[in-house]
């Protein structure tokens, strides 16, 4: 599903073949990572870590990340925690405090902080909206201010956002004004 919708994000790009080939070989390097990460998505992750998996130096890993997906690692597993934390707030009754020992934020104070920046409203607030939503209806997070498409996680997958549009989440929202 990533391998995917990485190639999508690179689609613009594609000047030539020998250009995708490298892209796909990017790729194809940072698989390992995003495995990594995805098993152990909630204990402590830092560069070094995902730096070693691929046998590289951490500041050659930080610049081959950014360039592959767009955003920095510790952007990149905030916003799988916080689209995990969204599911969860979405599909279960735990405590704003338990789902945020779960996804991996050892503070709940700062994990309100990142829920507030990536979803544009507070945990509580969202659980609160998602439960007055009927199933399976879209909402789309206010424009982000974002110039380059990002590839970001989602609990159904991963999505990549266009050049200065909205970042889509696949879970149940509901468009608010």
């Amino acid at each position: 599903m990533i391998l995917a919708l990485l190639v999508k994000h690179y689609a613009p790009y594609q000047g030539s073949k020998p250009v995708f080939e490298r892209r796909q070989r990017d790729l194809d390097r940072l698989r390992p990572v995003f495995a990594f990460i995805d098993r152990h998505c909630s204990d402590p992750i830092g560069v070094e870590d995902a730096a070693a998996i691929i046998h590289m130096s951490k500041r050659n890993f930080t610049r081959f990340f950014k360039k592959v997906t767009g955003q920095t690692l510790m952007d990149y597993l905030q916003a799988l925690r916080i689209e995990r934390a969204r599911h969860l707030l979405a599909s279960t009754g735990k405590t704003i405090a338990e789902i945020a020992l779960e996804v991996g934020f050892c503070n709940q104070s700062y994990f309100g902080v990142v829920f507030h920046r990536l979803a544009q409203m507070s945990a509580h607030e969202y659980r609160k909206q998602i439960s007055l939503s009927p199933p399976g209806q879209l909402l789309f997070t206010k424009p982000t201010a974002n110039k380059d498409p990002v590839i970001t996680p989602s609990h159904e997958g991963f999505q990549v956002s266009p050049v200065g549009s909205a970042l889509l989440k696949t879970s149940r929202y509901s468009p608010r004004p």
